[in-house]
């Protein structure tokens, strides 16, 4: 079982963690808001549900290929909270 927990929510969880990373280094880059920029915490709680909503009702009811799993959710939600808290930091010129 606990190898299957593994195959199964590694992805959901790593997602908005690595999601939400290329997002801060678009909006630092692309739209050039500077390195001390971090996400608002808006920002990360509405591309959660947006990445919920879409990856765990649409999809399933787009396509069978699909499948809608309540624990999925959880780990999007543990994953988006791991970057609020660990990664959504400036950046400054030493690094920090």
């Amino acid at each position: 079982m606990s190898n299957n927990w593994g195959v199964s929510h590694l992805d959901p969880l790593l997602f908005m963690p690595i999601l939400l990373q290329l997002v801060l280094l678009e909006r630092r880059t692309v739209f050039r808001k500077g390195d001390a920029y971090v996400l608002p915490v808006l920002h990360i709680a509405i591309l959660f549900f947006v990445v919920s909503v879409f990856a765990e009702y649409l999809f399933p009811r787009w396509s069978g290929r699909f499948t809608a799993d309540i624990r999925d959710v959880g780990c999007y939600a543990l994953g988006a909270l791991a970057f609020a808290y660990l990664w959504n930091k400036p950046c400054g010129k030493d690094g920090k």
